[in-house]
């Protein structure tokens, strides 16, 4: 609730400094059930303002085991010997760089490329998940200046099932084809 209504007191600002400037605003939420089991839900509501030609998105994700009483966090779905972030920032390093390339062939300049360590990513990242996928979603500019779209990384459970530990196997991933 906190959230909805920290966007509302957002919109509202952005709305009478827009009638100031003559400047249209645009303002969305939209949420995705990712996951659902007797126990357990995944969802994700995403935050968008467009002012002008400014596009400022977040997402806030909802991840919470109602038998545990308690919102879950990355640390929770891997073994306690496994340095997820570390795992985590590759995966998500060779989606960046995948974009990047996908960017040079289209600017003359090109942008470069982009180093794990510049990947901020901690226990309490946000994140969602469905079935299939773990979901690590950035906000516009929060990986690089460059990168000015909401992203969201998708991690295959497949890839990661060796890492995962047992709570994230029997109620999440349950049944996985490796």
């Amino acid at each position: 609730v906190d959230d909805i209504l920290m966007f509302m007191e957002m919109i509202e600002y952005n709305y009478n400094l827009s009638k100031e400037n003559d400047v249209f605003v645009n303002c969305l939420t939209e949420f995705q059930v990712g996951y659902v089991s007797k126990n357990i839900i995944s969802l994700a509501v995403e935050y968008s303002q467009l002012s002008g030609f400014s596009d400022i998105s977040y997402i806030k994700a909802y991840n919470y085991d109602f038998n545990l009483r308690k919102e879950l966090s990355l640390k929770d779905l891997f073994r306690c010997d496994v340095n997820f972030t570390k795992l985590l920032r590759k995966y998500i390093n060779l989606q960046i760089n995948n974009i990047f390339n996908e960017i040079s062939m289209y600017e003359d300049d090109g942008i470069g490329h982009f180093m794990e360590d510049d990947i901020i990513l901690d226990e309490n990242n946000i994140f969602y998940f469905t079935d299939e996928y773990l979901i690590l979603p950035f906000s516009s500019c929060e990986l690089h200046k460059d990168l000015v779209n909401l992203l969201e990384f998708k991690i295959p459970f497949n890839k990661i099932y060796y890492y995962l530990n047992e709570y994230a196997i029997k109620n999440i991933v349950k049944k996985i084809i490796l």
